[in-house]
């Protein structure tokens, strides 16, 4: 098999997945970060011959894909705020609107001298918005918390092989307090309805894991409400919370922070109403 004719099978296969402009996206990826090949080696050698393990890899892959893996899952790899990161199943991959909820906190706080800042980062999963935090602040204090030892592992390699160091704890962010006063608290929780599953891809719902997606529908607020409950009996301390929200719970997200202090609402790439940002009162 030529790799003119692995493009043709893979398009083949994977037409009922996905779009043409998405294919061909994907099949970049799949020949750069797991083929571990020149992206356009199908139109630079047309008529060069895989070899028996690079077949092999070749039909592995495919069946994969072929079965909705996320294309991040394959090749373990994923890219968020310009950084490189590794995933698995056991967490979630990292959205290109929470990139947008990066750039808010560094705009917000970019006058700041980043040895001053103290940052927590609650349900922290591939440690995505902390280490992209440090990128921006890399003299800042970053705490990075989680349930999933599991998950921790993830994040602290990721931090790691960006030469940061990141403290992350394993704790239930619904549970977790601390004495240091925070000068940022963000947190992306879980968010996603059960009832919005049926809206949702197979290569989400097979794949990623479920304890970092969904809520359930009688307690949509869950994490958000222990997040708020823990400020106010003091056993989190902070000047100002970011959060990543479901836009259909905005109003009644806005009612349970607003005692805390001056609120503001912001949006994401598509002008949906995304992120809420609170200046904590005194």
């Amino acid at each position: 098999m030529d790799w003119m004719t692995a493009k043709g099978l893979f398009f083949e296969k994977m037409s009922s997945i996905y779009d043409q402009n998405e294919l061909r996206s994907l099949y970049k990826f799949f020949l750069q970060d797991y083929m571990d090949v020149n992206p356009y080696i199908h139109v630079y050698t047309p008529k060069k011959e895989l070899n028996a393990l690079q077949i092999k890899k070749f039909h592995e892959g495919l069946s994969s894909l072929n079965r909705c893996t996320p294309i991040q899952y394959l090749t373990e790899q994923a890219f968020f705020y310009d950084l490189s990161f590794k995933v698995n199943s056991s967490v979630l991959i990292p959205r290109s609107e929470t990139e947008e909820l990066v750039r808010l906190i560094y705009s917000k706080n970019q006058n700041r001298k980043s040895a001053e800042l103290q940052i927590l980062d609650l349900g922290t999963g591939s440690g995505c918005i902390a280490i992209a935090l440090k990128s921006k602040f890399q003299n800042a204090f970053i705490v990075g918390v989680d349930i999933s030892q599991k998950a921790l592992d993830i994040a602290n390699y990721n931090a790691v092989s960006h030469g940061y160091s990141i403290d992350f704890e394993q704790c239930d962010m619904c549970n977790f307090n601390s004495a240091q006063k925070f000068d940022i608290i963000v947190s992306n929780p879980p968010y996603v309805l059960e009832l919005e599953k049926n809206l949702m891809h197979s290569n989400v719902l097979d794949f990623e894991p479920e304890t970092a997606l969904f809520v359930p529908d009688a307690d949509p607020l869950k994490y958000y409400k222990a997040i708020v409950q823990s400020i106010n009996f003091g056993n989190l301390k902070t000047r100002s919370l970011f959060l990543e929200i479901n836009p259909k719970c905005l109003d009644q997200l806005i009612d349970l922070v607003k005692p805390l202090g001056d609120i503001e609402i912001h949006q994401d790439l598509n002008d949906k109403k995304r992120f809420i940002e609170v200046n904590i009162r005194e």
